[in-house]
């Protein structure tokens, strides 16, 4: 889990890394490996080539035109239902 989540901390194209947790504890372990912070950078690249040859290249920048929301696109708010 530490690999992963550093691995998503250093990737400048991520603004949110969404992690889940079990306890409290699971949380403080979480933010522990944060403080770490980044992953070498050798280490990083050997990450992001053994991605890409596994098929699983990272999609262009946001601010890349071909992320761009369709005009006629249906997309609306996101509401959260209220947990019992």
């Amino acid at each position: 889990m530490e690999f992963i989540l550093r691995l998503t901390f250093t990737n400048p194209d991520l603004d949110t890394t969404i992690v889940g947790t079990v306890s409290p504890a699971h949380l403080q372990a979480n933010l522990d490996v944060l403080e770490r912070g980044a992953l070498p950078s050798a280490l990083y690249d050997e990450a992001k080539r053994r991605l890409a040859a596994a098929g699983s290249a990272p999609r262009p920048p946001r601010d890349d035109p071909r992320c761009a929301i369709p005009t006629n696109s249906l997309r609306r708010p996101f509401a959260m239902a209220a947990l019992p």
